[in-house]
């Protein structure tokens, strides 16, 4: 993953295209997915009419309104709860991006740059991501000090992304802790809510979108300050 050049080690190009072929791919799907799931309620219930044959709610009778009107509530929910189950896969996959890429990154440089001090030994803080940066300039003194503001960021999406992981997007059984970030987060971004149920619900795949693009700008980021000088 790291080759020498000029005396100094950095990031391969190889390495570099397959991060940026990585999050071409995921980009394509949200694009898809945005086409696929823009339909508003009124779209939605004119959608529903036509498959069933309805031309006018006030041509049924009782019974039939009262079928149908369940049937397309479910209808509804059916539209509702595809998109959240790909917006969050989504989120898990953009994380294990720049997460994989930091640890292949970790363990090229110790095999290439052999250090005693290896990332095992280093006090893990909570977030893998943040570790390996104290990693890279405790051990190798590497300046990521312009990461420090996309990490805040980043930060707030991994909290998103773990309670997925371990509680499938629901805030009841988190840690008050994580509970209480995830809140703020939302609060001010009007693309995601919490439901009165506590579940997290992304409203528009643009959430997934910035996401993507603050993962780019991050690894992006890294290959463009990992210079480490060798030692003769």
């Amino acid at each position: 993953m790291i080759i020498l050049v000029n005396n100094i080690y950095t990031i391969s190009t190889n390495s570099r295209l397959i991060f940026s072929e990585k999050i071409k791919y995921i980009s394509e799907i949200l694009k898809k997915t945005k086409n696929d799931f823009t339909e508003s309620e009124d779209e939605l219930e004119a959608k529903f009419l036509i498959e069933n044959n309805i031309s006018d709610w006030t041509d049924l009778s009782a019974d039939d309104y009262e079928l149908f009107t369940e049937q397309l509530e479910e209808y509804f929910n059916k539209h509702k709860h595809l998109p959240q189950i790909l917006y969050k896969s989504l989120i898990v996959s953009i994380y294990s991006i720049i997460e994989t890429t930091l640890s292949e990154l970790i363990n090229s440089t110790e095999k290439i740059i052999v250090k005693r001090l290896k990332y095992k030994h280093l006090r893990n803080n909570g977030n893998e991501i943040e570790n390996y940066l104290n990693y890279f300039n405790l051990v190798h003194n590497l300046d990521l000090t312009s990461l420090n503001d996309l990490l805040i960021d980043l930060k707030n999406y991994a909290d998103i992304r773990n309670n997925i992981v371990h509680f499938n997007g629901n805030l009841k059984e988190d840690n008050n802790g994580r509970k209480e970030r995830i809140k703020k987060f939302v609060k001010n971004d009007n693309s995601i809510e919490i439901e009165k149920n506590e579940n997290i619900y992304i409203k528009d795949c643009d959430f997934v979108f910035r996401f993507l693009n603050l993962t780019e700008k991050f690894g992006y980021e890294i290959f463009n300050n990992y210079k480490i000088e060798k030692k003769h």
